[in-house]
């Protein structure tokens, strides 16, 4: 048996170990998703509204140097129309399960997607759940750095 061929073989089985635990993550992540059941939105930081994903809704949220409209239809979210100037909040299309979240950095807008409190994802810094006041103190954060590192 050849140098090179011994070195195949552990190629492959370190490739084929690396697609096995990909799968089984993304089967983790996608079997773990819970539809959500409001939309928070947030203005530089800010909680301005709640909106129950059971109506549908077209509204304008003003954020900071701009307009962004925000369309909730059959349990979805959507940012439809921005005027800034890269759309990036319009490209990623609609949410709808707990933890996922729409963000326009230029009018610092955010839409996040909330279940109810069992269903809700902690934010992997602060363990604090989105949407609620519970943290977790961290040696190495200063508080003022964990108010900065709270959940969009």
């Amino acid at each position: 048996m050849e140098h090179s061929d011994i070195f195949r073989k552990q190629e492959m089985i370190i490739i084929a170990a690396v697609v096995i635990i990909g799968a089984v993550l993304a089967a983790v992540l996608f079997l773990m998703k819970k539809p959500g059941s409001v939309a928070v939105v947030s203005v530089d930081g800010k909680e301005t509204a709640r909106y129950d994903l059971d109506e549908d809704i077209d509204t304008e949220i003003q954020g900071v140097g701009g307009t962004n409209r925000l369309i909730i239809s059959a349990g979805t979210v959507r940012i439809e129309e921005a005027d800034c100037p890269d759309k990036l909040c319009v490209k990623q299309g609609e949410i709808s399960d707990v933890g996922q979240s729409i963000i326009c950095l230029p009018h610092r807008v955010s839409v996040r997607v909330e279940g109810t409190a069992d269903d809700e994802v902690p934010d992997a810094v602060t363990a604090q759940r989105c949407g609620s006041e519970k943290t977790v103190s961290h040696p190495h954060i200063s508080g003022a750095d964990i108010g900065f590192l709270h959940c969009l």
